[in-house]
């Protein structure tokens, strides 16, 4: 009775063993075929698929934002300066100015001891003596007056004024500026102005 026993174990073990090792291989198998198709950052390769930059383009930057240029700041050209003419009230203050003016050189002794003007004033029409000074010195001081009379020069070659007679005028129109309060730049704009004129008008 224990022979068969004994010959049925010695069959049995070497399949139990032949069993055990075809398990162990297929075991071995699956497990290789596994790390065969794993990617090496241990994830599968179908969920690697997904990300960017394998298998498809990279998405397009995020599109930027439309800037306008700033505006350029509108830029005013500054006012022009008000002309000397302006500034001492026109042609009407510059008219009553010249009106003033006159009657004071006429009453000036120096001024009226020059025997050639003495001679000449009574021939003159005083509108129009006074009408010519308001429209040269309108003009002279960037007024829109016309002057139409003849050059300092040739209005005044023959009266022969000398400087002691131009120095007079010149200190009664500053008495004139005063008693108008003409401001005291404008005043001494209009005195710079008839002074550029002394060398047309003195002849001795």
């Amino acid at each position: 009775m224990n022979e068969p026993r004994t010959a049925r174990a010695r069959f049995l073990v070497p399949a139990l063993v032949a069993v055990a090792l075809l398990i162990v291989a297929v075991w071995l198998f699956r497990r290789d075929d596994g790390a065969k198709g794993a990617e090496p950052s241990g994830q599968p390769r179908a969920e690697r698929e997904d990300e960017p930059g394998r298998d498809e383009a990279p998405p397009p930057p995020p599109p930027q934002r439309m800037t306008r240029p700033p505006a350029e700041e509108a830029t005013t050209p500054p006012p022009a300066a008000a002309s000397l003419h302006d500034r001492l009230g026109g042609r009407s203050a510059i008219h009553a100015l010249a009106g003033k003016l006159l009657d004071v050189v006429q009453r000036n002794e120096v001024i009226m001891a020059n025997v050639n003007l003495r001679a000449v004033l009574p021939t003159v029409d005083a509108r129009l003596l006074h009408d010519h000074i308001t429209n040269f010195l309108c003009r002279a001081t960037g007024g829109p007056c016309q002057y139409t009379g003849r050059t300092m020069k040739d209005s005044h070659a023959h009266l022969k004024i000398t400087s002691a007679e131009w120095d007079a005028m010149i200190d009664d129109l500053a008495v004139v500026l005063v008693d108008m309060e003409v401001p005291a730049r404008e005043a001494q704009e209009l005195m710079d102005l008839i002074g550029a004129l002394e060398d047309d008008i003195v002849t001795r």
